[in-house]
């Protein structure tokens, strides 16, 4: 099994990773070299250039051209200590131990407007580039087009999934889960949701969505869990998996009274 997870906007590089030192890993992102062509292009921008094209103001533009300057020099981080967005917080990554982080090495991916795909001991750069953003490289109108080929295939090739029965687990946004060509994974992907009761019907809160996926991500890595049959029985933060709602690709987990 695989676990895909998104990023966060919100990085923390103030401290350093508290575990990445002891762990024997290799810390290097796969697509490296397609990161410092995205970092290339995006210098070529001016400060209210970049702001127009991420839609952010002045002030974080001008952040963002710090990232950008000092992305080849910068101080690294572990990915997974990196973020620091709702999801992440509640995953709390600074409390897992040894043993959930290396099984983490091996079955969970973080997708990237950057990196394209993080393994979570990854050493990465501050930077600011969301997979919405609408940068064009070379003959790829965006960056999902751009990834999409590249992240698809690196997962088609990840020996997680070499096993018969193995899966996609998709706890990430479309936003970054739409890079995957799911037509060509050779395997299922099995998209998570986390739905409200409300007086209107089901709805997503996204606040309450990421904090779930973070909450089941941390269980998954601790559990080591890959039985469908177990990922269902989970519950996360009081949802609850509702079988008369999901079908093969989607698993809803409902909070409330309707399973």
């Amino acid at each position: 099994m695989i676990i895909i997870f998104s990023p966060t906007k919100q990085m923390n590089f103030s401290e350093s990773s508290p575990k990445n030192e002891v762990l024997n890993s290799d810390h290097t992102p796969p697509f490296q070299k397609e990161a410092a062509r995205l970092n290339g292009l995006l210098s070529e921008y001016s400060k209210e250039g970049l702001a127009v094209l991420m839609k952010m103001s002045l002030s974080l533009s001008e952040q963002t051209q710090r990232y950008i300057s000092s992305f080849h020099s910068a101080q690294k981080k572990s990915a997974i200590y990196a973020y620091s967005g709702t999801s992440f917080l509640s995953l709390d990554a600074e409390t897992l131990p040894e043993e959930a982080l290396l099984y983490g090495q091996k079955h969970l991916r973080i997708l990237s407007g950057m990196y394209g795909c993080l393994r979570p001991l990854d050493h990465i750069s501050p930077y600011r580039l969301e997979m919405k953003t609408a940068l064009s490289v070379g003959a790829d109108k965006n960056l999902t087009v751009f990834w999409k080929k590249r992240v698809t295939e690196f997962l088609t090739e990840d020996e997680s999934l070499a096993r018969k029965n193995s899966f996609i687990l998709n706890l990430a946004s479309g936003e970054y889960s739409r890079i995957i060509d799911s037509t060509n994974l050779g395997r299922p992907m099995i998209t998570v949701h986390f739905r409200e009761e409300s007086e209107g019907g089901l709805k997503t809160v996204g606040m309450y969505a990421k904090a779930a996926r973070g909450a089941m991500l941390r269980h998954l890595l601790l559990e080591q869990t890959e039985e469908p049959e177990e990922i269902r029985k989970m519950k996360v933060n009081n949802y609850e998996f509702s079988e008369s709602l999901s079908d093969d690709q989607n698993w809803i987990f409902i909070r409330g009274a309707q399973r």
